[in-house]
């Protein structure tokens, strides 16, 4: 029998919690919150808190200042105060009046920016509205439904939706790709505009484009009752961005919590391939068979429903180990220093990883292999290692 230490057990079982709190976030986007609602979350005008700050509930208002990264998550978000990091919000509707001196990933229903933003934002959305009090300091990429722009973006502009109204200033080029297309009478685009569409867009005739117009014609959608079930290159492109920013927000939120977590998992790969791909290719095809089984009788249902969220969970994390792995591993054959914590390398193996993911007729062998490494990985790193003396006979 194996004995399990129970800090394996608690780093294990916390995991699959956090895990699975920030999937279910990413599935509630856009829905209302039902039943009896989590309490309001705030941070008080006039506060300064060291960071990371974490922040969750129906309501969630933060009025003061954080010095560091700052996660928020629920329904209702406002974010009044100041943020001295990154900041990563996901909820139905998010207002974000503050500065922040990081970058900006947001996803939600409803996004709203009236602040400023002082280096890149990633915003998801149905709704985008940047107001003309907003400010981005370098590039600024989006995707959704409606996108309407009167703020200033210093540098790029990039993204696709169904409508797009431009009435503020872009400081270099524009790259979009859309059904409607407007720039209004405040609308300047310092550089080139690049657009795709099934129409020219309509252009002000205050409207300013210092240098070059390209618009490349694209056939209009069809009508959702005789739409082929296929995605456009922008929303493709922008569904593998929300992939690679929700791992990245585990990875990030495991790293701060268990410094060396990953580290420790994605070792496995590189000290025992073979043995790390062998228990991963058993787990994979062992555990949902015990799940069947042992839901069969009521008594183990229980077991059943535990063992399979732990199940769905090794699967989403099999990839962030498999990406830190390929960080690391370029990192010392190239002999690249680790900065800000591995964030950049483990980027860089993400992706890597997504890229070798949508080669033709190799994807499903890649990613059979990442899933395979992943979960062997991280049943090797639950498990303790045998001391000599549980080695002896």
């Amino acid at each position: 029998m194996l004995n399990i230490r129970p800090k394996h057990v608690s780093w294990s079982t916390a995991l699959i919690v956090l895990v699975l709190g920030l999937m279910m976030t990413n599935l509630s986007l856009g829905e209302s919150i039902r039943g009896n609602q989590t309490p309001l979350s705030m941070l008080e005008a006039g506060t300064t808190v060291d960071g990371p700050g974490f922040f969750g509930g129906s309501t969630v208002r933060i009025d003061g200042n954080v010095d560091g990264t700052t996660f928020a998550f629920g329904q209702n978000i406002t974010v009044n105060g100041d943020i001295n990091g990154d900041l990563i919000v996901a909820g139905q509707t998010l207002t974000i009046n503050g500065k922040i001196n990081g970058n900006i990933y947001g996803a939600g229903q409803t996004v709203t920016i009236r602040g400023q933003g002082m280096r890149d934002a990633f915003l998801g959305a149905q709704d985008i509205n940047l107001s003309k009090d907003s400010l981005i300091g370098r590039d600024l990429f989006f995707g959704g439904q409606t996108f309407i722009f009167e703020g200033v973006v210093t540098r790029d502009l990039q993204g696709g939706a169904m409508d797009v109204d431009l009435n503020g200033q872009i400081g270099r080029n524009a790259q979009l790709e859309a059904e409607n297309i407007r720039l209004m009478d405040n609308a300047a685009i310092n550089g080139d505009l690049f657009y795709t569409s099934a129409r020219e867009a309509l252009q002000s005739p205050a409207a300013k484009v210092a240098g070059r117009t390209d618009w490349e014609y694209r056939e209009p959608e069809a009508p959702a009752q005789m739409r082929p079930h296929r995605l456009t290159r922008a929303s493709t492109y922008w569904g593998m961005l929300i992939n690679m920013a929700g791992a990245l927000i585990i990875w990030l939120a495991v790293k701060l919590w268990l410094p060396e977590y990953w580290s420790k998992a994605s070792s496995h790969i590189s000290e025992t391939p073979l043995k790390t791909l062998g228990v991963g290719a058993l787990a994979l095809i062992v555990v949902p068979i015990f799940v069947v089984l042992v839901m069969i009788t009521v008594i183990g249902i229980p077991l059943g429903v535990i063992t399979g969220l732990i199940y769905g969970v090794s699967l989403y994390l099999s990839k962030i180990v498999v990406a830190v792995f390929i960080g690391s591993w370029l990192s010392k054959q190239l002999g690249w220093p680790e900065i800000h914590k591995g964030m950049w390398l483990f980027l860089l193996g993400l992706l890597i990883l997504t890229a070798f993911m949508q080669i033709p007729y190799l994807s499903l062998l890649i990613r059979l292999l990442v899933v395979f490494a992943g979960i062997g990985a991280l049943v090797l790193s639950w498990l303790p290692k045998p001391s000599v003396k549980q080695m002896s006979f």
